[in-house]
């Protein structure tokens, strides 16, 4: 006789339980709710009475697959709205090329919305990698750098390269803004005030896109077997560390572009009670910096030996 009941058994077994505690609860004095969690493990006890560890094995098993279809129902849905927010990023870029060429807004209003554009369909690309991980493994996506592949598909490298394409389009769609706002600068269109800090930002850009490319190459090296997992920790702490370093220098640069620029237009008159407030952001970036450095000097040393090794 076989000890594996059928799914539809557990079911079953799970609804009478249910049904009894209910039944009981009208008749008898009020007593604390039974959790769902407690008569799952009632289920669990008495299978395993009635049909050995095989029936607890095919209880666990239901349950895994309820957990299966709960996460890639929910994924569905998120990829819907996700494929919502593209179709609504490309009609609100459709309506500003047409204001456009009416002359009602500027021109870089467009490379704002087609920024906007990459930026959503690299959600719903994410998504998508997202929901074929829980159809093939049945469980929450695992978007470790370390992570196994999926079948034969390395979707960490793919969401990567995503993340990388939206980086690229990102960072020319600010240049472009800024190349724009300097020439109106100079034509006394606007203020130069409103140059300060861009260059810091495109740099800033420049510099996620550098931490995502090694991000890869750790993966890469990883899926070849070149690293363990405790390597790959270890190297993308220092990544992560780098580019904290990279973005507070710059964040420094931004201000101090920022004060000096906020220092001429006050002995000039034209701004007022800015220039302190400036001053103090600057010297907690510095402080930021400080401590950023410290760890970045720690992992490098950490990382030295996985490094020299292979």
């Amino acid at each position: 006789m076989t000890t594996n009941p059928d799914p539809e058994f557990v079911e079953r077994l799970e609804w009478q339980l249910r049904t009894a505690s209910r039944r009981q609860g009208r008749f008898a004095r009020p007593i604390p709710s039974v959790p769902v969690r407690a008569i799952r493990t009632g289920v669990l006890v008495l299978l395993c009475v009635l049909g050995g560890a095989g029936a607890v094995i095919a209880a666990e098993h239901a349950q895994d697959e309820e957990r299966k279809r709960h996460l890639i129902e929910k994924l569905q849905i998120e990829v819907e709205m996700a494929q919502l927010r593209v179709e609504h990023a490309q009609t609100t870029l459709a309506r500003t090329l047409q204001l456009v060429e009416t002359g009602l807004v500027s021109s870089g209003e467009v490379s704002e919305d087609e920024e906007r554009v990459a930026a959503r369909r690299m959600d719903l690309s994410l998504i998508e990698f997202d929901l074929r991980e829980v159809q093939v493994t049945g469980v929450e996506p695992n978007t470790a750098l370390s992570a196994p592949l999926v079948g034969e598909d390395d979707l960490v490298a793919k969401r990567l390269v995503v993340r990388i394409e939206l980086a690229k389009v990102r960072l020319a769609k600010i240049a472009e803004r800024y190349a724009r706002s300097r020439q109106l600068a100079e034509s006394g269109i606007i203020n130069r005030r409103e140059l300060a800090g861009e260059t810091a930002r495109i740099e800033m850009v420049r510099g996620d896109l550098t931490a995502i490319e090694e991000q890869l190459g750790i993966r890469s090296k990883f899926v070849k077997g070149e690293l363990d997992a405790d390597e790959v920790a270890l190297l993308q702490r220092r990544s992560t560390a780098r580019r904290a370093v990279r973005q507070r220098m710059l964040a420094i640069e931004g201000l101090a572009e920022k004060l000096e620029v906020t220092r001429r237009l006050e002995e000039s008159g034209f701004a007022y009670g800015e220039q302190r407030a400036l001053e103090l952001e600057l010297k907690l970036a510095r402080s930021e910096l400080r401590l950023a450095e410290l760890e970045l000097a720690r992992l490098e040393t950490l990382a030295k030996p996985t490094e020299k090794g292979k």
